[in-house]
């Protein structure tokens, strides 16, 4: 996984940890899977979802 999924999965993690602590555990374990997934079929799956929300509303035409 990238640095930025271990980002993401230990911000959460940690957020997790004192929010819900008996849910922690589980909730580090599915954000894992998920991101893991994510960089599984797509290893680029971050630049394309930056890329998607920097859409400029000129591009769009009627």
């Amino acid at each position: 996984m990238s640095v930025f999924s271990w980002v993401i999965l230990i911000s959460v993690s940690f957020i997790a940890w004192f929010a819900l602590v008996l849910y922690a555990i589980p909730i580090a374990l599915l954000l894992f899977l998920i991101l893991f997934t994510f960089e599984y079929f797509d290893e680029d799956i971050y630049s394309i979802l930056i890329k998607k929300m920097n859409i400029k509303s000129n591009k769009y035409y009627a």
